[in-house]
C-alpha cells in the first residue's frame, strides 16, 4: 500500500493530476487505517496542484470536524492550502481577504507548535517565515530571495548573488524600488563575504546609479566607496588615491545630513592619518557629530591625533602649549555628551577621559579638580565592572592606568600625603597589584 500511495505521488509530480486522481478513487475505502490521514494529504496535494485550492481546502476541514483533530503532515498541508489561496489574493490584489488568510495561517501555526511539536511544528514555523517574506516582498519575490538564501547556506555565493540580483531586477519592474536596492546591497554584501570587492563595487555603484532616491542608496554609496578604499589599500597607485577620495567627496555632497556621512569622515580621517596628515585627519575626526553612534570612536582618532602632534613638537623641541590647549579644548567640547553615570560609561569612553587627564597633567598650570574629575569617572566606572565580576583584561589595563594617574596628579599637585595612601590602599590588595601598578608608573608621569 505504501508503494501504491508513492506512485501516486509520483504521478502527482509529474503533472499526471486526473490519473492520480483516479487511482486514490480507485483504492477508495480499502486503504489501510494506518495510511488514512497521509491518503488525505495527497488527495488535498492533488486538488491543490490541479488549481483546485477550495476543494483541497473543504477535504481538511471535513476530516477535521469528523476526527476532532490533525495530525502534524496534515496541519502542514492545510498551511500550504492557505498559502497558495493567499497568493490568488494577493495577485488578484484582494488586499482584505489576503491578509484575512495571513491571520489564518498564523493561527494554524501557532496550533501547531501546541498540538504536534516536533519537526511538524518546525516546518509550519519555516513556513510561516515563508509567508512573512511573501507578504513583505511579494510571492515572486520572495522564491527568489528563498533560492538565494538556501545558496547562500550551502556556500554557494555565485548563485546567491545571481539570485539577489534577479529578485532585485523583478522588484525594478514591479516599481518597488526599495526592495530592488535591499537586493543589491545583500548582493554587493556577499561579495564582500567573499572578499570579492571588484564584484561588490560593481553591485553596490549600479544600485546607487538606478535606485538614487532609496533609503539605501547612501550606504550602498559608502560601501561603493570602501571598496575602492580597499582597492587603494592593495595597490596604492595615484589613480587608486584619486578614486578613493573623489568618492569620499562625492559621498558628502550627495548625502550630506546623512548619518553616513560620518562614516565618510571616518574613513576619510583613517586615511589622511596612514599618509601621516594627521592635522587633516583631525578635521575629519571632528566633523562626526558628538551625538553619532561612531562619536566615541571619532573621539579616540582625535585624542590619537593630538597626541601625535605634540609627540613630534616635543622631537622637535618646539613649544607644544598651543597645541595642548586646542587638543583639551575640542576634546572637553566633546566629552559633554558623555553618560554622566559612570555605569553606563563604555571602555572608550574612558579611554578618552584617561587621555583628556593626561593632557591636562601636561598643562603648565594644573586644574587639580578638572583632573581629578575626569579620573574618578573612570575608577568609578572600573570599580563597578569589576564589582559586577567583569574582569575584562581591557578594563584591568584600564584600571591600572586611571590609578597610575591618579597618584601622578596628587603629586604633582602637592598632595604626596594622598598619593602614599593610595599607593598603600593598592599595597595591602596584595604583591601583584601593587607591581602591576608600579609598572608603567614613570612612563604616566611623562
Amino acid at each position: 500500500w505504501k508503494g501504491r500511495l508513492l506512485s501516486i505521488r509520483c504521478q502527482r509530480l509529474q503533472g499526471e493530476f486526473q490519473t492520480a486522481r483516479t487511482e486514490l478513487k480507485r483504492y477508495q475505502g480499502e486503504w489501510p487505517s494506518t495510511l488514512e490521514e497521509r491518503v488525505l494529504a495527497e488527495m488535498a496535494w492533488v486538488d491543490l496542484s490541479a488549481g483546485e485550492a477550495d476543494i483541497a481546502l473543504e477535504r481538511i476541514r471535513e476530516w477535521k470536524q469528523s476526527h476532532g483533530y490533525l495530525s502534524g503532515e496534515l496541519l502542514l498541508t492545510n498551511l500550504q492550502i492557505l498559502g497558495d489561496l493567499w497568493r490568488a489574493a494577493w495577485e488578484r490584489k484582494r488586499e482584505l481577504l489576503a491578509e484575512e488568510l495571513l491571520k489564518q495561517i498564523r493561527a494554524e501555526t501557532e496550533n501547531a507548535q501546541r498540538t504536534v511539536g516536533g519537526i511538524w511544528a518546525w516546518r509550519a514555523s519555516v513556513f510561516y517565515e515563508q509567508m512573512q517574506e511573501s507578504t513583505l516582498y511579494g510571492p515572486e519575490i520572495a522564491e527568489k530571495v528563498r533560492q538565494a538564501k538556501s545558496s547562500y547556506q550551502q556556500r554557494d555565493f555565485k548563485d546567491a548573488r545571481l539570485a539577489y540580483q534577479e529578485a532585485a531586477e523583478i522588484a525594478a519592474q514591479q516599481d518597488q524600488l526599495e526592495i530592488a536596492a535591499e537586493m543589491y546591497f545583500t548582493a554587493g554584501s556577499i561579495s564582500l563575504h567573499e572578499r570579492d570587492y571588484e564584484t561588490a563595487r560593481k553591485f553596490f555603484r549600479e544600485s546607487v546609479d538606478r535606485f538614487p532616491e532609496t533609503k539605501r542608496a547612501a550606504e550602498c554609496h559608502l560601501m561603493w566607496t570602501w571598496c575602492l578604499g580597499k582597492s587603494y589599500e592593495q595597490s596604492p597607485t595615484r589613480s587608486h588615491r584619486e578614486d578613493y577620495t573623489s568618492a569620499l567627496d562625492e559621498h558628502f555632497e550627495m548625502f550630506a545630513g546623512r548619518s553616513t556621512v560620518a562614516d565618510a569622515h571616518l574613513m576619510y580621517g583613517q586615511f589622511q592619518e596612514n599618509r601621516l596628515q594627521v592635522t587633516k585627519a583631525i578635521t575629519h575626526y571632528l566633523a562626526v557629530s558628538s551625538t553619532h553612534s561612531r562619536a566615541t570612536e571619532a573621539d579616540r582618532s582625535v585624542l590619537r591625533c593630538y597626541q601625535t602632534v605634540l609627540k613630534r613638537l616635543d622631537e622637535q623641541h618646539k613649544s607644544t602649549d598651543a597645541w595642548r590647549e586646542e587638543a583639551i579644548q575640542r576634546l572637553n567640547e566633546r566629552i559633554a555628551v558623555y553618560p554622566q553615570q559612570a555605569s553606563k560609561l563604555s571602555l572608550r569612553h574612558c579611554e578618552v577621559l584617561l587621555g583628556l587627564a593626561q593632557l591636562r597633567l601636561a598643562q603648565t598650570e594644573l586644574d587639580s579638580s578638572a583632573i581629578d574629575a575626569l579620573l574618578n569617572r573612570v575608577i568609578e566606572a572600573c570599580s563597578l565592572r569589576s564589582q559586577s565580576g567583569e574582569n575584562d583584561s581591557a578594563w584591568k589595563k584600564q584600571t591600572l592606568a586611571a590609578y597610575r594617574l591618579k597618584i601622578v596628579a596628587l603629586a604633582q599637585t602637592g598632595r604626596t600625603r594622598e598619593a602614599e595612601a593610595l599607593l598603600s590602599r593598592v599595597a595591602n590588595a596584595g604583591t601583584k597589584p601593587l607591581l602591576e601598578l608600579l609598572d608603567g608608573l614613570s612612563a604616566a608621569a611623562e
